[in-house]
């Protein structure tokens, strides 16, 4: 009967174990650049789990060129969120940005180690700049 209580409970605590990284996965940090802009740099994570990728969050821009009320700049546009890859690895997401939104999209390579995708937007709100476009850029990251 002793022995029974202890493998249950090391099945149990295995298991428990196996569904928590499971869940939290494996995060791909990836950085890369934006077509067309060599001054400007993307950063995001892909997640995967064992298999093919499961999703990609934290994309990050930084200095990214537009145009503002205060004229051009470059800015640091933060995408926090998680686009959730589909079974032909793709991805899409929309970011809502106070009245303005962006839309993110793009495919992942099947090992999660690269990414390629584009966002577009029309204007959101920089503190200290006013209204800016947001471009429409691709983009390429890796690992």
């Amino acid at each position: 009967m002793r022995r029974r209580t202890i493998a249950a409970v090391l099945i149990a605590g295995l298991l428990a174990t196996s569904t928590a990284a499971a869940a939290g996965g494996k995060k791909i940090k990836e950085s890369g650049s934006v077509k067309g802009d060599s001054g400007a740099e993307v950063r995001l994570v892909v997640v995967k789990s064992g298999g093919p990728p499961k999703s990609v969050k934290h994309v990050t821009f930084k200095n990214l060129r537009t145009n503002c009320n205060a004229g051009k700049a470059r800015i640091k546009l933060e995408l926090y969120g998680t686009a959730k890859v589909g079974e032909n690895r793709k991805f899409a997401y929309s970011y809502k940005l106070g009245k303005s939104t962006i839309k993110l999209a793009g495919k992942v390579k099947a090992d999660g180690s690269r990414v390629h995708g584009s966002i577009k937007g029309k204007t959101i709100k920089v503190s200290g700049l006013g209204r800016c476009d947001v471009p429409s850029v691709e983009f390429t990251a890796k690992r």
